[in-house]
């Protein structure tokens, strides 16, 4: 990425010290990663779709579908729920992390976070965390620097306060989601693989037939050899599991993007959070309006940037295509 322009606004102007590129840099990655929250969001429904459309019998395949072909693509298209699921709900824990961190700090943990590191974050997490943790993490600004009137204060610590409350359980809940599905997504995704067997027998470490429960018609099994064993992992699927992953999916989506824009208008606030404009779960504020508002320095942040496009690598890629134009020409 080239060098951005931090005076792509008249309002970053009047503040250069503050609005370096690095900076502003920080706010396009945190505009970006909404997007790819957008993305993300996308897959995981169009993959539930598909799976309704198949059961359905509204997809034209070119030849007709023997069940076992049917099953193994429903559970493709579960693998890809939960792998987009795990992606958001790491995502959200990366840019959670550090807290205390200046926002552009925070933002650039989108791009360089570990497993591990996620594995760590959600450690420090259980229903003992205090609400100070959440404010910090949401970049919620301390409510006497709110600047506001003495009557108004009820609606807004009201608001605050129950968002903070909501977020803690929230957090709980992906955090016991990304222990369930983790396992499996690593094998999707790190060089592993699905099992798709129509003769595959689903037994129990007695070596026992397993009867699914009634809320499960299927199974995914994920497998990697490790230790000289064969060691699969099982997840049931099912519509309640397609459900619980749809829901938690759409709430990582919406409290991240809440964490995102909370970051964003930090920046754009020269470093000092600003009030949250979000409500998440029930909105527990007053049914009585504010009379005043919280005051903040935001800014208008519209950074554009180029992309620079490695000669080198074009031309690797276009080599690519001509081989594979060759291949077809020679092989069909």
């Amino acid at each position: 990425m080239a060098p951005i322009d931090p005076h792509n606004s008249d309002d970053l102007d009047h503040h250069p010290d503050y609005f370096t590129p690095d900076r502003v840099v920080s706010h396009s990655i945190l505009s970006s990663a909404q997007q790819v929250l957008n993305y993300r969001s996308f897959l995981i429904r169009n993959a539930s779709r598909t799976i309704d459309e198949i059961r359905n019998g509204s997809i034209d395949f070119d030849e007709p579908l023997t069940p076992a072909q049917g099953q193994n693509i429903i559970r493709a298209l579960n693998a890809e729920i939960i792998q987009e699921t795990v992606s958001i709900i790491e995502a959200l824990a990366a840019v959670s992390m550090n807290p205390d961190d200046p926002p552009e700090d925070r933002a650039k943990q989108l791009l360089t976070y570990r497993n591990y590191e996620i594995h760590d974050f959600f450690d420090t997490i259980d229903d003992s965390t205090d609400l100070d943790r959440f404010a910090s993490i949401f970049a919620y600004p301390d409510f006497d620097d709110l600047d506001i009137a003495e009557a108004d204060e009820p609606w807004y610590r009201a608001h605050m306060l129950g968002n903070l409350q909501a977020y803690r359980d929230f957090y709980l809940v992906a955090k016991q989601a990304w222990d369930v599905l983790r396992t499996a997504r690593n094998k999707i995704t790190h060089g592993f693989f699905i099992l798709m067997n129509s003769d595959q027998v689903l037994i129990d470490e007695q070596a026992e037939p397993v009867d699914l429960p009634d809320w499960c018609d299927d199974y995914l099994a994920t497998a990697k050899w490790q230790d000289d064993d064969f060691e699969p992992h099982v997840l049931l699927m099912g519509d309640r599991p397609r459900e619980a992953y749809l829901t938690i999916s759409r709430n990582t989506a919406v409290v991240q993007n809440h964490l995102l824009q909370g970051l964003k208008r930090q920046i754009e606030n020269q470093g000092e959070p600003a009030y949250p404009e979000f409500v998440y779960g029930e909105d527990l504020r007053p049914d009585w309006g504010p009379e005043t508002r919280p005051t903040s320095d935001v800014v208008t942040v519209d950074a554009s940037y180029q992309v620079v496009l490695n000669d080198e690598f074009r031309e690797k890629q276009e080599r690519l295509f001509d081989h594979v134009e060759d291949l077809t020409e020679q092989h069909g």
